[in-house]
């Protein structure tokens, strides 16, 4: 393969984002060994009962490294008023000019955690128009009211993009019309899945004169290494609890496993259980016992294995438009391991 084949190739592979739910005080470290290694962005989640604040987890990110993305994976617009996201958004903007990335969704445990509902996709979508106007330094609305920043150093080429993570073909059309980017939050890896993904952007996009193409899109998946593939498997069951999230019609959820996905994750939305490994440990288990683990696993992007494994498995599905990958990194090594694993699929990609 030529120079220039093998840089296309790497090309097509697209970026590597890593979801990186760590204590403040490693968050640093961490931050600089995903630089080293290539990865090309890292996603601090905004969960305060979970984990230490976003914005204060990006800002040390910021200072501790120099061309590494750091991005909220992701933000609500519950929990904050999006005066307050864009005054933080602006000061992140500053600290790494270009560098900064503003991920929002629903809302997921930073809102069920404490006995919020999520936002309906209306509230979303005004959430991000808002956000945005006020990163350009335009009046914005929300909820009946209009304001504007009055930010005397405000730049505007500075305002960083909006990403909505979308798990659902509502959202995901509701999404492409007006965010930035999107991240494709598990909505599965079939041939079927993906075309049905693409089919909805486009969909979306037309509505609204837009070309697709103005949207970075970036694909959400659990990965572990590890040199048993087929163990790792289970490791797919992770993040299914989003099919069965909002409505789950239009999902691809087979006839009769509806029920089956919420008694796999009944106790998902407890906050104890989410944050003690052996729940997830247990869920592949009992995936087998419902009879739905199989399929998980077949609609699953399924980059598991060795860091060859992994290339092999992101080439399969980039000849489907897959690329951008934003990976929760979770295999039993450790985020340090598995980051200098992921490095090498970087390398190689």
């Amino acid at each position: 393969m030529s120079d220039s084949s093998a840089a296309s190739k790497a090309s097509s592979l697209g970026k590597v984002g890593v979801h990186l739910p760590l204590p403040l005080s490693t968050v640093a470290e961490m931050a600089r060994v995903a630089e080293r290694v290539g990865v090309d962005a890292i996603n601090m989640p905004d969960s305060p009962l979970l984990y230490p604040d976003v914005y204060t987890s990006c800002a040390v990110s910021l200072m501790a490294t120099s061309t590494l993305g750091i991005h909220t994976g992701v933000t609500n617009p519950v929990t904050r008023h999006p005066s307050v996201t864009a005054g933080t958004t602006r000061s992140l903007a500053q600290l790494g000019p270009h560098r900064t990335a503003i991920g929002i969704a629903t809302g997921d445990s930073a809102c069920w955690g404490v006995g919020l509902k999520g936002a309906r996709i209306a509230e979303l979508c005004e959430y991000v128009v808002a956000l945005k106007a006020l990163l350009r330094g335009e009046e914005a609305t929300w909820r009946g009211d209009s304001f504007r920043g009055h930010w005397p150093d405000l730049d505007p080429a500075l305002a960083p993009p909006v990403y909505i993570a979308c798990s659902g073909p509502k959202l995901l059309k509701a999404a492409s019309q007006v965010a930035d980017g999107l991240i494709i939050a598990e909505m599965g890896y079939t041939p079927e899945d993906i075309a049905r993904v693409w089919g909805v952007i486009e969909e979306g996009c037309a509505e609204v004169g837009r070309n697709p193409e103005e949207l970075e899109i970036w694909w959400a998946t659990v990965m572990a290494f590890g040199d048993d593939r087929a163990a790792l498997m289970e490791n797919a069951v992770g993040a299914t609890h989003w099919l069965i999230a909002g409505n789950p019609e239009d999902k691809g959820i087979p006839d009769g496993f509806l029920p089956k996905l919420k008694q796999l994750h009944f106790d998902t939305h407890d906050l104890g259980e989410f944050t003690d490994p052996s729940h997830w440990e247990q869920q592949g288990q009992r995936a087998k016992d419902l009879g739905v683990l199989d399929w998980l696993v077949e609609r699953s992007a399924r980059l598991f294995g060795t860091p060859e494994d992994v290339i092999k498995r992101m080439e399969e599905l980039r000849d489907y438009g897959v690329k951008n990958w934003s990976v929760a990194l979770v295999g039993a090594s450790g985020m340090e391991a598995e980051l200098e694993s992921l490095g090498q699929v970087i390398a190689r990609r």
